[in-house]
């Protein structure tokens, strides 16, 4: 057996002369499309020294996959990733790199940096489902930022449920002597809907009542459909989230948690 899997592995390897060193070709798919090949390049100070690299289009890929590393904590995924495997990403060449070694090194040095080459591909998976946790975490992070200081930020359901039993608001934010904030954060119908329900049963509530808030990605087409969105609208403040825009929907929360405007009795 172990002689047909190392024909397999073997016939399937292909190496090659190429301008900027030599292209070795492994059987292993790189985003569905084609197989992984990385380049073994000299050193131009030392002859005998190398170096592995990709072709400059990894990055690309991601990107091309919905894959959005303008967004510092997907970045810092990539990151730790690439540092946990020894690897460096040139940013000025836009490719991923090891440190120069030894020419005899190489064979050793091949199959750490294709298994970084496998691994990356799993970055397709912060989309969809996942791409929502992690806006949720930036949007998170970025309010407990904000009113650090100025007033109590509260994340996650088990501690939500202290200030708004039946509620499933990502985070609740509430100043000294002020009503609570329930923000609610994503991209989904569900989560507009979740929010209009807690609305609802804050207007019938005979208590002080509370404000409520929905933020939505800047940057990515939300399912949130037209007629949802109006009666959120309608009732609450909605804002979008990015980079850009952040300074906006944290006017529109400072109203909110601090000046008392737009809350439910």
């Amino acid at each position: 057996m172990k002689d047909g899997l190392c024909k397999a592995f073997c016939e399937g390897t292909t190496v090659r002369k190429v301008p900027i060193g030599i292209a070795v070709s492994f059987p292993f798919s790189f985003f569905d499309q084609e197989a992984i090949t990385v380049y073994i390049v000299k050193s131009k100070n030392n002859l005998n020294m190398v170096r592995i690299e990709d072709s400059g289009d990894t990055i690309s890929h991601l990107e091309m996959l919905g894959v959005d590393l303008s967004k510092e904590t997907r970045r810092s995924i990539l990151n730790n990733y690439a540092s946990e495997c020894g690897v460096a990403f040139d940013a000025d060449e836009f490719i991923f790199h090891t440190p120069f070694f030894s020419e005899a090194e190489t064979p050793a040095r091949l199959l750490p940096f294709v298994e970084f080459m496998i691994g990356i591909q799993r970055m397709t998976f912060l989309t969809r489902k996942n791409v929502e946790d992690v806006f949720k975490d930036e949007v998170v992070s970025a309010i407990a930022s904000h009113f650090a200081g100025e007033a109590t930020v509260v994340v996650g359901r088990p501690q939500v449920s202290e200030i708004f039993p039946d509620s499933p608001a990502d985070v609740v934010v509430q100043a000294p002597s002020s009503k609570p904030l329930a923000v609610f954060i994503g991209t989904s119908e569900s989560k507009a809907l979740e929010a209009l329900l807690l609305w609802s049963e804050l207007k019938n509530d005979s208590s002080d009542g509370a404000n409520v808030m929905l933020v939505l990605d800047q940057l990515k087409r939300h399912t949130v459909t037209n007629k949802t969105l109006r009666r959120a609208q309608n009732r609450f403040a909605v804002s979008y989230f990015s980079e850009q825009t952040q300074d906006n929907v944290f006017n529109a929360m400072n109203d909110l948690v601090f000046n008392q405007r737009h809350f439910a009795r």
